[in-house]
């Protein structure tokens, strides 16, 4: 606190005195796990933090000599006094603490040293909000089966049977996908003292945890200690539970190069079971064939047969192997596909909606299927990673409002047959041409990929195939301009736009 006398509006003298906070601690808490044991104290600091240090706190306990606290923020404090269990024991007749018929009470005397001022509070605790459980010497045996991990001490881990305990489990994923939480704890089949403490995991395969278990005893005021018993330990890798989800409508076929693009539905993280996690994907047609190119959500099918009705099956993999079931889609014949396509789609920037009409065939019209998705940075697909979205509409609805601009996402539509003989997709963003139809983002349409990566590898030899002839001629030759210069990434295209009628 400071004071100041002033003369007129001058200050003549200036003194700060150390005012110090009342004590009356409210969180103080005392903790005891057996004979030959301290008992160990704790309380937070009073005051501003620039009293801390010329504060000192002493602890006595039943009139024992007082001990000074040490600590920052929290004070801990270790006072003078042994308990003498063989008469507490005796009384007891060898009950755990929250069996106490007689709850004996301690008194503890804290004192605040600040200057020369001396404050004491006398605080009273009972045995039972004292007593905490040991842990066992040993190392427990930890198993883990299905959904459950059990911690086994051993046969003589703990003094009474397994009703005086009550346990917590704080489970801590290494993947930050899982939320820690409190795990469930399973109850006891029996009261022995030798069952192992067992507890519920997620289902979650080949995924890393930190455990942390607290034990005290199963009365409401038994404290529970400050202390924890940790471990870590793994769940089991296995092959993945099920593939990848299809609908029924998400295939793409360019007419002009007969490739066919299948999408799906990527996994989670969580459900890759194991290491080195990817997609199998193969043609059911008379000739099965493996896709052109693979991605994490797509494939492409080239020269694909468009007179032929065929179906691709794609399942989940990793290094113990693939999926025992595989999703399919069927794919009708595709000579006629775009009669069975939506029309004229297109997408408004300002309202960020997308517009189409109905296809040409009719008959047995069900609905209609969007789909969007940001534009991937891989070559080898057009989606991004888990960006891909899909949602059923009702055959009258011909457009779709976005809650957000979408000018930078690939969009797509889809009708909806009842004997599924969709005409596939209808494409249009930055990584599709103006029609809608012929992909643009992996160079000029997937085929010419490689050729494109032919001709710039090229071009350093014809470089030095010319340097050798006017070296050798004294001929001056001067190459177009810019051919020798880096590659400029293609300018994505324009998004289609319509007026609205």
């Amino acid at each position: 606190m400071k004071f100041q006398c002033l003369l007129g509006d001058m200050s003549s003298h200036l003194r700060f005195v150390d005012v110090p906070p009342l004590l009356n601690v409210q969180d103080f808490e005392c903790q005891h796990s057996g004979a030959g044991s301290p008992v160990e104290c704790s309380f937070s600091q009073l005051g501003d933090r620039y009293l801390w240090q010329i504060s000192t706190y002493y602890l006595s306990m039943d009139n024992g000599v007082a001990r000074k606290c040490r600590g920052s923020e929290r004070m801990k404090c270790i006072p003078e006094f042994e308990l003498d269990y063989t008469a507490i024991l005796e009384e007891l007749n060898m009950r755990p603490a929250f069996e106490y018929t007689v709850n004996f009470n301690h008194t503890f005397t804290l004192e605040l040293h600040l200057s020369d001022n001396v404050q004491k509070q006398e605080i009273r605790l009972t045995r039972i909000q004292m007593e905490i459980p040991h842990w066992p010497p040993r190392w427990p045996e930890i198993s883990t089966k299905y959904n459950t991990t059990c911690v086994d001490f051993g046969s003589h881990a703990w003094a009474w049977a397994s009703s005086a305990y009550e346990w917590r489990v704080k489970l801590l994923p290494r993947n930050s996908l899982i939320k820690e939480h409190d795990a469930n704890v399973l109850p006891e089949i029996d009261d022995m003292r030798r069952r192992p403490k067992c507890f519920e995991i997620p289902s979650y395969r080949n995924q890393a945890y930190e455990v942390r278990m607290w034990l005290r005893y199963n009365y409401s005021e038994s404290p529970w200690p400050t202390e924890y018993f940790v471990f870590h330990f793994s769940t089991q890798p296995s092959i993945p539970e099920q593939p990848p989800k299809l609908v029924s409508t998400g295939f793409f076929f360019d007419s002009v190069e007969s490739d066919l693009y299948v999408f799906w539905q990527q996994l989670d993280e969580l459900e890759f079971c194991g290491p080195n996690f990817t997609y199998i994907v193969q043609s059911n047609n008379s000739i099965p064939k493996r896709p052109f190119l693979l991605g994490n959500n797509s494939a492409v099918f080239h020269k694909w047969d468009a007179k032929e009705a065929g179906s691709v099956s794609v399942w989940s993999q990793n290094s113990l192997g693939r999926s025992m079931n595989g999703s399919i889609i069927r794919v009708p014949i595709l000579t006629n596909s775009t009669r069975r396509q939506p029309q004229k789609l297109w997408y408004n920037l300002k309202s960020n909606t997308m517009f189409w009409q109905p296809p040409q065939e009719v008959n047995g019209l069900i609905g209609y299927t969007i789909f969007w998705c940001s534009v991937s940075k891989n070559s080898s697909q057009l989606c991004a990673d888990q960006s891909l979205k899909h949602l059923d509409l009702e055959k009258s609805q011909l457009d779709y409002h976005f809650n957000e601009s979408m000018a930078e996402y690939n969009k797509a539509v889809a009708a909806q047959y009842k004997d599924n003989s969709s005409g596939g997709m209808l494409w249009i963003g930055p990584s599709w041409g103006l029609s809608g139809r012929m992909p643009s983002s992996v160079g000029f349409g997937i085929k010419h990929y490689t050729a494109v990566l032919v001709v710039l590898a090229l071009i350093p030899f014809i470089f030095v195939f010319f340097q050798k002839i006017t070296k050798a001629m004294d001929i001056n030759v001067n190459l177009p301009v810019g051919i020798l210069d880096p590659v400029e990434d293609w300018k994505k295209p324009e998004v289609l736009r319509h007026p609205l009628k």
